[in-house]
């Protein structure tokens, strides 16, 4: 089971790589509890657009 994602410092910015893809929270200077709801945001619709990509019919 992979690690939950989390966010790091990188060029002054909080950033994470959750499945691969990068996403670039908010400048350290907002600090890391924003950083963390950002990204709890931003999996969310993640996890929402892969769910609605599931359900979708298949073509032929």
């Amino acid at each position: 089971m992979p690690r939950e994602p989390k966010p790091y410092v990188e060029r002054g910015w909080y950033i994470s790589r959750p499945g691969g893809q990068y996403l670039k929270l908010c400048p350290v200077a907002d600090g890391m509890t924003e950083a963390r709801r950002l990204l709890k945001l931003e999996l969310g619709r993640l996890e929402t657009s892969a769910s609605s990509r599931a359900d979708a019919p298949r073509p032929r």
